[in-house]
C-alpha cells in the first residue's frame, strides 16, 4: 500500500535472521527494493529496529522520488520493521 507501482515483499526468517526477497512490475521500485535487501535481508530483528535508514537522505533519494514513490519506500520500510518486531514477539 501507498506506492502506484505493485511490489510483492516477502519477509521470511526469526528474530536472529530475516531475510528479504521483493520484486516489483517498475524499475524504479526494483532499484529501491534492491537497495533495502541490501541493507536489511541477514540482518537480526534489533539490528533493524536499531537502525534509521539513514542511507536514504545519504544517497539523496528523497530529492529524487515522487511523493508517490517516497510513499511506497516508506510502506515498505515499515513492512520491514512490523516484520521485525512480530519476529521478536515470537522468540
Amino acid at each position: 500500500h501507498g506506492c502506484q507501482s505493485r511490489v510483492w515483499l516477502i519477509i521470511e526468517g526469526n528474530k536472529e535472521e530475516l531475510k528479504i526477497r521483493a520484486n516489483s512490475d517498475a524499475a524504479i521500485v526494483s532499484g529501491l527494493i534492491a537497495l533495502l535487501i541490501r541493507v536489511y535481508s541477514g540482518a537480526s530483528a534489533k539490528q533493524i529496529l536499531g537502525s534509521q535508514p539513514e542511507f536514504i537522505s545519504a544517497l539523496g533519494l528523497q530529492q529524487h522520488l515522487s511523493a508517490t514513490r517516497a510513499n511506497g519506500l516508506h510502506a515498505m520500510l515499515k513492512a520491514i520493521e512490523k516484520a521485525a518486531i512480530e519476529s521478536l514477539e515470537k522468540g
